[in-house]
């Protein structure tokens, strides 16, 4: 390979690496204020928009104790999620990972809201590769309680 185009591809790989770097240190932050808030029992209903295979419900309360989901019902029937889905819902650990391997992944868009003074997600939109059709996904908060606070 020429001088020329090592020079090249070095540049590329460079400015790939610095392209989530914001993000990167936006979600260290994020991760910071909800591990301050120590928050390990908690209800989140949040939406989760993908081509999983499955018809997703508009919302979906998830029951997370002791930093592990309890359960994941329907929000508008009680009804609960079948087991073979309901690992298609997160807790906020989850989210932050979830984030942070679009950014290991380099994705190609990567749109992160994050709760002021909790710090956990709020929406999380990515598209892992812009060539690749339904790859997306789409996770929206709406909302988190602790119990007792």
């Amino acid at each position: 390979m020429s001088r020329g185009w090592a020079w090249v591809l070095g540049l590329v790989a460079v400015a790939a690496c610095g392209r989530h770097a914001d993000q990167e240190a936006e979600l260290g932050r994020a991760i910071a204020r909800w591990r301050a808030a120590g928050a390990h029992d908690y209800d989140v209903v949040q939406q989760v928009s993908c081509f999983c295979g499955f018809p997703t419900p508009d919302s979906v309360l998830v029951l997370v104790r002791q930093d592990t989901i309890a359960s994941a019902t329907d929000a508008s029937t009680g009804q609960p999620i079948a087991s073979m889905f309901a690992g298609f819902y997160y807790d906020v650990e989850e989210l932050f990972d979830l984030v942070q391997s679009a950014i290991d992944r380099d994705a190609s868009r990567l749109d992160v809201q994050y709760q002021a003074v909790l710090g956990y997600p709020t929406a999380i939109d990515i598209d892992f590769a812009p060539g690749i059709a339904d790859d997306e996904i789409r996770v929206q908060v709406f909302r988190l309680t602790v119990p007792g606070r």
